[in-house]
């Protein structure tokens, strides 16, 4: 009896999302109030041992669009693929460690006793701590320092990539030169993954003479 439950939650969700300014767009929700940057809500579901219990968790990220595009181009990424768009998360991580509790949150939606109390503390913890993490961080100036510093999983696998490109469009084409040049000697990869940052960086660099 999940399914229909389920695509009720999933139609709760996007209308209470949608009424705080989300646009739903393929797999996330996002959330814009400029051109470039854009917040970003990845709701993914689990079942619980209880039959009738889905467990929702909330990932919160925050993306710059000119940032993206030009990691898709420089990794030749398809933008056929739903887990790749403009959209995507450049820093991130679930909602619960924005909390004070700073712990992974999930919420728990029972179908027999489904009521909007739950999804309206879910928007409500949206409302106060996303919106937070996305102002301090949506900017080229305030991520670049964030990208490199943080110590966020999903970040730290793609900070050599994101962190030059920042530097770039922030008009720091000579730290972003020497920054690609040193991890790419440095052989911090190896295997598939270092020939795909070897490639990278050619594409980077080849980039830097236009």
């Amino acid at each position: 009896m999940i399914p229909p439950f389920k695509k009720r939650l999933n139609v709760d969700i996007t209308s209470r999302l949608k009424d705080i300014g989300f646009e739903k767009k393929g797999i996330i929700y996002v959330f814009s109030n400029n051109q470039d940057s854009a917040l970003s809500l990845n709701i993914t579901s689990r079942r619980s041992s209880e039959k009738n219990v889905i467990i929702l968790s909330v990932h919160v990220g925050v993306s710059i669009r000119s940032v993206n595009r030009l990691f898709l181009r420089l990794n030749n990424l398809p933008k056929n693929n739903p887990y790749v768009s403009e959209d995507m998360f450049i820093v991130g991580c679930n909602l619960g460690y924005l909390m004070p509790e700073k712990g992974y949150k999930e919420w728990f939606f029972n179908e027999f006793t489904y009521s909007e109390e739950t999804l309206n503390e879910m928007v409500d913890t949206i409302k106060k701590y996303a919106f937070h993490y996305y102002e301090g961080r949506n900017s080229l100036e305030s991520l670049c320092h964030y990208v490199y510093e943080t110590n966020e999983i999903n970040t730290q696998i793609r900070r050599d990539e994101y962190y030059p490109i920042i530097l770039y469009l922030s008009d720091k084409k000579n730290e972003a030169i020497r920054y690609v040049t040193q991890i790419r000697d440095s052989k911090r990869y190896e295997g598939l993954d270092g020939e795909n940052y070897i490639r990278f960086t050619e594409n980077f660099l080849q980039l830097t003479k236009l």
